[in-house]
Order: structure tokens, then C-alpha cells, then sequence
């Protein structure tokens, strides 16, 4: 497995709502060819991967972004749906497999199934039944890496609507030199393709306790 698509929505947890989108396919090292179920899956064509640029080179312009975007004195917070995209994804398949170097913010996230189970005490739902039960309709494709994510900040976006900070439980974490099995204790499996960044600014409350 790994990484094809990098897809980030940043959330200001100020003004609450999105504020910024970075998106770029990724050139995969191991399996180049994208099987007919990926295709089918993720509406990715074979195309978008041909003329994307490598991992490494995602990362740095993801780097270069995120430097332009967060305004200074402000910082940055990863959150997605389930630990599976930094878990296996980003560290064991990449890190560990391929030793791809990420920043280290991808080491910390909200886990926004976790959150929500707990803010609403209920079982942890994918994307579309959070959004059902947020009365939020599910925008785009499912599957689609950047569609989750803009699905997954609606979720995110609703929820600080509704009073909560995202620092009622721990966040999920990965130490950096943790081994792969390590790495595979922290959270359990739970399939998922969305990722997204909330921006938490230093003078928002609910921000500086997080």
C-alpha cells in the first residue's frame, strides 16, 4: 500500500470554516500501475499518478504551503478520519518501509471518530454517518481523498459549532524512532482516505488548551 493522493482542508477553529485546500497526486515507487479496483475505488485516473511527482517532492510543497498559509503566532493540528492514514500510510508503508521523512506535526492527530464518539456518546461512524447524524450532507465522492477531507472538515467544522474543543480526550500520537510494531499499538484499524489540518490559533480558547 501507498500514499497516491495527499489531500489537506485547513479549518480555522477561529472563524470556524475552511480556509485553505492543498491537493496533489502522488507518483507511487512499488506498484506504479493502479489496479481497476483503485481506479474504480478512488476515481483516481491512471493519468493523475503518470504526471504526479513523488512522495518526497509532495511533502516539501506541502511544507512550503503550510509555511505560507498558517499566519505567524498560529499552529497547526493534524486531524482525520481514524489513525489508518498516519498509522499505516504515512509510517509504516512510508516511513519505515521507504524511509520517507514527514514533518513533525504528522506524528500527533485528532482522531475525529474517536472525538466524536466521545463529544456525542455513541459508537464510532464513518464520514456518512457522522454526517447523518450532523443532519450534513456528504459533498463529492466517497473515496475520493479530497472529498473526505472536505467531508471530514464539514465534521469538524460542525463540531466546534456545537461547543466542542477537540481537547476532551488525548490525541493520537506516533514517537518519532517508534518501530512499526510500536507504531501498530496506537489506535485500532479502521480504514479511512481523508485527511485534514485545523488551524488553531494561539488566541482561540478553545485552540490554546488543545
Amino acid at each position: 500500500s501507498e500514499i497516491i493522493e495527499f489531500p489537506v482542508v485547513m479549518v480555522d477553529v477561529r472563524l470556524q470554516r475552511a480556509v485553505a485546500e492543498f491537493h496533489h497526486f502522488v507518483k507511487p515507487k512499488v506498484n506504479p500501475k493502479l489496479s481497476e479496483f483503485c481506479r474504480q475505488l478512488t476515481g483516481i485516473r491512471q493519468e493523475d499518478i503518470d504526471n504526479a511527482l513523488p512522495l518526497e517532492d509532495v511533502i516539501r510543497r506541502f511544507e512550503r504551503w503550510h509555511a505560507q498559509t498558517v499566519p505567524p503566532g498560529s499552529r497547526t493540528m493534524l486531524a482525520t478520519d481514524g489513525p489508518t492514514d498516519l498509522k499505516e500510510f504515512m509510517y509504516i508503508h512510508s516511513v519505515s518501509r521507504q524511509g520517507i521523512r514527514f514533518p513533525s506535526m504528522f506524528y500527533q492527530w485528532i482522531d475525529v471518530k474517536r472525538f466524536f464518539a466521545h463529544f456525542f456518546q455513541c459508537q464510532q461512524g464513518k464520514i456518512k454517518a457522522m454526517l447523518d447524524a450532523l443532519n450534513c450532507p456528504f459533498e463529492g465522492r466517497l473515496h475520493s481523498g479530497i472529498d473526505d477531507a472536505r467531508n471530514v472538515a464539514t465534521i469538524v467544522i460542525r463540531m466546534l459549532k456545537l461547543g466542542c474543543s477537540f481537547c476532551e480526550i488525548p490525541l493520537s500520537r506516533l514517537p518519532y524512532g517508534a518501530t512499526a510494531t510500536t507504531a501498530s499499538l496506537v489506535a485500532p484499524e479502521i480504514t479511512t482516505t481523508a485527511t485534514e489540518t485545523v488551524k488553531l490559533d494561539k488566541n482561540d480558547t478553545n485552540a490554546s488548551s488543545s
